[in-house]
C-alpha cells in the first residue's frame, strides 16, 4: 500500500493538513496543548513519534526517569511494539514505532499514531507518578 494514500484518509478522517509530510518528509499532528506526534517518512520507513518528556540536565534525575521508564517499558515490551529512544538534539525521551512504508495499509496508520498517542500518555503518567513516589520523606527518630 502506497503510504501517501494511508496519510491522504487519515487526513480526511481527522481534517489535518499533510502536505507538510508528502513535500518535508514530516508532519506534526497536535493532539493537543502537551502532546504532539510527529511522523517522518525517511529510509523507506516511516516514523511515528511522540514527546514523552524533556530530560533533565542533573544526570542522577536523568537516570532515574531512564530507569523508570525501562522498568515500566519491561512490563509492556511483549505486547506493544514500540521503542523508547532519546533525542540528543532536543534532549527529550520518546516513545517511537516504525513500518516499512511497503507494509503500510490504510487502517495501520491511523493504528500507528493512536498507538503511540495512548503509549506516550502512559509512559507521562507513569513517570509523574514514579517522581511523586520517590519525594525524600522526612525521618523521626524516637528518643
Amino acid at each position: 500500500m502506497d503510504i501517501n494514500h494511508s496519510l491522504s484518509l487519515f487526513a480526511k478522517k481527522y481534517d489535518i493538513d499533510t502536505s507538510e509530510l508528502l513535500t518535508a518528509g514530516k508532519l506534526t499532528i497536535k493532539v493537543d496543548d502537551d502532546l504532539n506526534i510527529e511522523c517522518i517518512k525517511a529510509k523507506g520507513n516511516i516514523y511515528v513519534s511522540g514527546v514523552i518528556m524533556k530530560l533533565p540536565s542533573n544526570q542522577q534525575q536523568r537516570t532515574d526517569i531512564l530507569k523508570d521508564a525501562l522498568k515500566a517499558n519491561f512490563t509492556l515490551i511483549e505486547t506493544e511494539r514500540y521503542s523508547l529512544a532519546i533525542d540528543k538534539q532536543h534532549n527529550q525521551l520518546l516513545v517511537t514505532l516504525a513500518k516499512s512504508q511497503q507494509q503500510i495499509a490504510d487502517e495501520d496508520f491511523e493504528q500507528m499514531v493512536m498507538s503511540v498517542i495512548n503509549n506516550t500518555e502512559f509512559f507521562k503518567n507513569y513517570l509523574t507518578r514514579a517522581k511523586t513516589r520517590k519525594m525524600p520523606q522526612a525521618h523521626y527518630i524516637m528518643p
